[in-house]
């Protein structure tokens, strides 16, 4: 058993615990349509796995601050078979402070699948509509691995993981198709791995902002009442500076944890509207290179590259994207180039920090905020797969697959 599968389990024993209280009536939000509050927080719990436990514990933390005159907490809740509620609710979360979650059930569904596209979206345009705001920010909770196709390996991927009638799976083009026509001051990912510049680049156009980790995210995931307290008592200021307050609030509370092993963390906050230009810097820098070396040298430096996962079917797959360009213009001193992908990088990762290992094990000493692909795998299907990933042309990474 995993130190990660560990800390599972015991939280699980406090969560299996908790009362879950269903209110009698759903209350109306009719009136609640005809006025804006500064904050609608929308939080898609895919928790329809392994994961349960965790989101009765993040919802009583949640309802420690609750909503209130100036921010609306609206949680879809998709918890498994035999739990209660049993199925798919959304909630409209309250303070309290009690063992019990009292939060009013404001809309109940049949079961339904999580992690398909058509549900994220007919949830996010109701939320939207339901309860205007100046600003919405959207937290997706779940199981996550970045760009990497549904059924690679035999780990959940992308984001999220529904096992209501089989092994369920949202890859990032249909969390960029579900979010269609839709906009978020920021998009914020408590699930592990979803760092990757390949996600952000496909979806920035859907939000100004990205918060999420390169790392796995310990079980506990982000400590709501600390992040929702931050949100509440900074309403206003700029989305960037909260976010990075936020970020701070997630790296304080594993870095403060007494073993080493729960000192595991990193976060990082993202300028999305950056990533074109971190994109086309990327792509000069690549081709400058490539006039002195061949693209399998630059394959094969990433054998001294940071890695980010302890998970053995992705320790190759993942890097981190700053480290692997310094390595390279350390080797062949591409100075131009590297100066200017410096330059979008800084403007692009705005706010990162991480704890100096992960689980004890993991050295993240060149970690910068961003993870990418380097393909060392010759493996035909992945290949395809990344191709449908804008970043792979406009990067020039494309240019590594001869």
């Amino acid at each position: 058993m995993t130190l990660i599968n560990r800390l599972r389990r015991w939280r699980a024993v406090f969560a299996a615990g908790v009362l879950f209280l269903l209110s009698c009536s759903a209350p109306d939000t009719l009136s609640r349509r005809n006025y804006q509050k500064e904050w609608t927080v929308i939080v898609y719990m895919a928790a329809d796995n392994n994961l349960d436990p965790f989101a009765v514990k993040d919802i009583l933390a949640m309802e420690t601050v609750g909503s209130d005159s100036d921010i609306d907490i609206i949680v879809y809740l998709d918890r498994v078979i035999g739990s209660k509620p049993e199925y798919p609710v959304v909630l409209w979360i309250t303070n309290d402070t009690s063992d019990n979650i009292i939060s009013p059930v404001i809309r109940e569904y049949k079961e339904q699948n999580s992690c398909a596209p058509d549900v994220l979206r007919e949830f996010l345009l109701w939320s939207c509509k339901e309860f205007p705001s100046k600003r919405f920010g959207l937290i997706l909770w779940s199981h996550g691995t970045g760009w990497l196709p549904a059924g690679f390996e035999i780990t959940p991927l992308s984001f999220g993981y529904d096992v209501s009638d089989g092994k369920n799976e949202m890859e990032i083009p249909d969390l960029a198709s579900a979010l269609k026509d839709m906009y978020f001051d920021f998009i914020a990912f408590d699930a592990c791995s979803m760092a990757d510049i390949e996600v952000a680049f496909k979806l920035r156009n859907k939000t100004d902002w990205l918060v999420a980790s390169q790392t796995e995210i310990l079980s506990g995931g982000y400590p709501y009442h600390d992040i929702l307290n931050t949100l509440k008592q900074n309403l206003s200021e700029k989305t960037d500076k909260i976010l990075s307050r936020i970020a701070l609030d997630f790296f304080n509370y594993y870095n403060s944890k007494p073993y080493n092993y729960q000192r595991s963390a990193s976060v990082a906050v993202i300028n999305m509207k950056e990533t074109d230009n971190l994109a086309k810097s990327v792509s000069n820098f690549i081709s400058d290179t490539l006039s002195k070396t061949d693209s399998s040298n630059l394959i094969n430096i990433a054998s001294n590259v940071q890695r980010v996962s302890l998970n053995p079917d992705f320790m190759d797959i993942q890097f981190d994207l700053l480290d692997w360009i310094n390595i390279i213009e350390q080797t062949y001193g591409v100075i131009d180039s590297y100066s200017n992908v410096l330059k979008s990088f800084r403007n692009t990762v705005i706010w990162q920090t991480n704890t100096e290992k992960f689980l004890d094990s993991l050295s993240l000493s060149n970690l910068k905020g961003l993870n990418v692909w380097i393909p060392v795998y010759t493996n035909t299907a992945l290949r395809e797969h990344y191709a449908q990933y804008q970043w792979s042309i406009v990067s020039g990474m494309e240019l590594l697959f001869d």
